[in-house]
């Protein structure tokens, strides 16, 4: 089974700053607040990755978000945000997901959800 990434260039669409970079980590529990459910997560890269959530019917679509931490210096962090969207039809058998495309509009959402947790 093929898993499909985002380039690593289309990353860059929400920057955020936030506390030291083991800080920043372990206080993205806004995600299991907010009914996510973490795939991956890598505190050696920084990275961390939800499952797909499909929205059933006969045209599904996928989405996943992706966050990338990046240590700037002791007491900074930026933090990268990128919804992905993925799309197939659903016949007898489900076709292949297309490649992953960012959702501009849902990222800035999403960013600004997380500058709001870490700012109360």
């Amino acid at each position: 089974m093929r898993r499909n990434r985002l380039p690593f260039l289309l990353v860059l669409l929400s920057l955020l700053s936030t506390p030291s970079f083991s800080q920043g980590f372990h206080d993205l529990n806004w995600l299991r607040r907010a009914d996510y459910t973490i795939e991956s997560a890598d505190k050696e890269v920084g990275q961390i990755i939800t499952a797909m959530a499909i929205m059933a019917g006969y045209n599904q679509t996928g989405t996943r978000l992706l966050l990338t931490l990046i240590k700037a210096t002791d007491r900074a962090t930026t933090l990268k945000v990128v919804v992905s969207e993925q799309k197939r039809k659903k016949f007898v058998a489900p076709d292949p997901w297309s490649d992953p495309k960012p959702n501009e509009q849902e990222s800035q959402k999403i960013a600004d959800q997380i500058k709001a947790a870490f700012s109360s």
